[in-house]
């Protein structure tokens, strides 16, 4: 929207301060604008699934002006969700007619004794000079005071010391089977055919050489770490815990499962939702898999590569990062984090020298034990990686955090080659104390006891996001012991804080639709 003068713009826009295609249009405003004012509002104003920014800005062809100018940043944090739709929007709308009755109509510049009216509203706000936005990353992180913390993360990968990026070691990939590492496209394109039942395995016949043991569903991982025993617990509560495996010709198969490729191909039919209900076959990663070289048929997944560090690919709340005690395949919901170097779990060896065909840029002369995985997994499910990542990572438009291949790739991990032994160990048993608190609140036994029990919870035991915050203690330890190992200055309260609010901006934000100054709609 322009004035009248077309000196003056307003852009009503939406998540493009978390995007890639956002960091080209904020340089497109910082080399065109004056940019007078950006306020982050934790609510969708529209029908879109996401939450909402405005954007004041005047045009101006003068860097150096432009370098100077002042910029107000406003953020309109989340209001009670207990209130009624009218009495937030009342709200809103009293915080946007405080804003604009802040603005000199001259000069187009805030006044601040009428801002601090504002602020008694409940609005957080600051200047700073337009020089200090980020011309090469998302800005979101302006709203928050979290960016510095932020900022010698990055230094630290780059100096490649105690910190580098997760990418030099693992390779992040959508699920670990060979058609999720080599294709683009990672879904398997029928489910419903390619996650079975210990019943379903048994009821057809099918060898154990065609079916792999499976984490399929993101609703079965509860905690940081995922054993033998909570795969044997699924299994006997009936879930679909294998994915059919088979790496041969049709010719080559046994006849049952030749019968159960056959039923794929006339009866079996994909989800109404995501494969539109057709048979198996026809979906459209399947119809790819029959046409790439390297796969016998569009049955054919290729094998899978054992990995022992996932995350959950969308995390509603805190990100979740988890290690995998036992060798099991896993489908595109799941990062998998391939690792490129030696790694030893529970008597399990992974040498990535086994998988060169499949694994880019094996390296040899590394190797991790079990305590040095779990100080990484310390980390990453630290308030420092949940800050990288709520500043960094991709929000989708139901509000979730999804963790993207590149973005995992260049996430900064800890070197703990580089790092005191002792000091490793001291992570490691945090994540011991952080799993079994996690375990106790989700109801699940610990995981010392790995044969399956008869438990009756279900595959979440309770509310994840009460079990993050009653194990905030537990992980501002964590954040305690990492920022006394990268000798960083930081109140881990204070982080806490600030990271939470950042998530409920960005949950609350997708939650309801509100409208200030507009009337009731009886219908969309």
């Amino acid at each position: 929207f322009l004035n009248e003068g077309g000196r003056l713009g307003m852009i009503i826009s939406n998540m493009w301060m978390q995007t890639d295609y956002g960091v080209e249009f904020g340089k497109f405003l910082l080399d065109n604008y004056k940019i007078k004012v950006l306020i982050d509002v934790s609510y969708r104003l529209f029908t879109a699934l996401i939450s909402t920014v405005i954007v004041l800005a005047e045009k101006s062809s003068n860097e150096a002006e432009r370098a100077k100018n002042r910029v107000l940043l406003v953020r309109v944090p989340p209001i009670d969700g207990k209130l009624a739709n009218m009495d937030v929007e009342r709200r809103l709308e009293d915080i946007f007619d405080c804003l604009v009755k802040a603005i000199d109509e001259g000069n187009y510049e805030f006044r601040e004794d009428k801002l601090r009216e504002c602020g008694k509203l409940g609005v957080w706000y600051r200047f700073i000079e337009q020089r200090q936005i980020p011309r090469d990353g998302k800005w979101i992180g302006l709203f928050f005071s979290g960016s510095d913390d932020i900022n010698r993360l990055e230094e630290l990968a780059n100096e490649r010391r105690l910190m580098i990026r997760a990418g030099e070691w693992f390779m992040p990939t959508e699920g670990n089977t060979i058609w999720s590492i080599k294709s683009t496209m990672h879904g398997l394109g029928a489910s419903k055919f390619f996650y079975l039942s210990e019943g379903m395995v048994k009821d057809w016949g099918l060898p154990q050489g065609c079916v792999a043991e499976a984490i399929t569903s993101a609703k079965f991982i509860s905690t940081f770490v995922f054993t033998r025993g909570d795969w044997e617990r699924l299994k006997s509560k009936g879930r679909r815990v294998y994915m059919f495996m088979c790496h041969k010709h049709r010719s080559q198969l046994p006849k049952a499962v030749q019968d159960y490729i056959n039923w794929g191909e006339t009866e079996c039919r994909a989800s109404p939702k995501r494969g539109k209900g057709a048979i198996c076959s026809e979906t459209v990663a399947c119809k790819k898999r029959a046409e790439t070289r390297g796969f016998y048929g569009w049955y054919d997944l290729g094998g899978y590569v054992p990995t022992p560090i996932m995350a959950i690919y969308q995390a509603g709340y805190h990100p979740q990062f988890f290690l995998v005690k036992t060798p099991l395949a896993t489908y595109h919901a799941i990062i998998a984090f391939i690792p490129r170097v030696r790694v030893r779990v529970s008597g399990w060896v992974f040498d990535p020298g086994e998988y060169k065909g499949v694994i880019v840029k094996v390296i040899d002369d590394v190797e991790l034990d079990e305590v040095e995985v779990k100080a990484l997994l310390a980390y990453l499910n630290s308030t420092f990686n949940w800050l990288w990542l709520e500043q960094n990572g991709r929000r989708t438009g139901g509000g979730i955090l999804a963790l993207e291949v590149n973005i995992a790739e260049r996430m900064p991990i800890l070197n703990v080659k580089a790092i005191d032994r002792g000091r490793v160990e001291e992570l490691a048993k945090l994540f011991d104390e952080l799993e079994a608190e996690a375990r106790r609140l989700m109801g699940l036994k610990p995981v010392a006891s790995d044969p399956p029990g008869d438990e009756e919870e279900e595959e979440v035991g309770g509310p994840k996001l009460e079990m993050f915050r009653q194990l905030r203690p537990i992980f501002e330890k964590i954040d305690a012991k990492i920022a006394e190992v990268l000798g960083i200055g930081v109140d881990v309260d204070a982080l806490w804080v600030q990271v939470w609010e950042m998530m409920e901006r960005r949950v609350k934000g997708a939650e309801r639709v509100a409208r200030p100054g507009a009337p009731p709609m009886a219908e969309e």
